[in-house]
C-alpha cells in the first residue's frame, strides 16, 4: 500500500485523479458526457487473475476466503473514496499474486461519481 508521500495529483481534462506513483503510465484517451477517460497501467509482475487461480487450485479454505472478500472490499472503498464507481467487478478483474495481495483491477467498465 502506498504512502502518504507515494501519491501525486494528475489533471485529465477537467478531472484531477490523486495516484500512486507506481502507475507507470496515465494516458488520456479521450472524454465522453460524463467523465475523462484515462488509461493507468500499474506493473503487475507474478500477479495473476482471480478466475484462472480458482479455476486451477482446490477449493480455497475458509479463512483465505474471508481474507480475499476483505481485501476486495477494502479495495472498492478505496476507489468509491476517490469517486471511481467500478462497473464490472468479476474474478477476472481481481488481481492476486503469491502471497494473496488482492488488487481491483480498474478497466473501461469504471464511471466517476463526480468531479474534482
Amino acid at each position: 500500500m502506498a504512502t502518504q508521500n507515494e501519491w501525486y495529483t494528475v489533471l485529465c481534462g477537467t478531472c484531477s485523479y490523486i495516484l500512486p506513483e507506481r502507475y507507470q503510465e496515465l494516458t488520456p484517451i479521450g472524454q465522453d458526457a460524463f467523465s475523462a477517460v484515462i488509461r493507468a497501467t500499474d506493473t503487475f509482475h507474478d500477479w495473476y487473475t482471480l478466475d484462472k487461480v480458482i479455476k486451477r487450485r482446490k477449493p480455497f479454505p475458509e479463512d483465505h476466503i474471508r481474507q480475499i472478500i476483505y481485501s476486495i472490499v477494502r479495495g472498492l472503498k478505496f476507489i468509491h473514496s476517490a469517486g471511481v464507481i467500478h462497473r464490472d467487478i468479476k474474478p477476472a478483474n481481481i488481481r492476486i499474486d503469491e502471497q494473496s495481495n488482492i488488487t481491483v483491477s480498474i478497466v473501461s467498465m469504471s464511471k466517476l461519481r463526480y468531479f474534482t
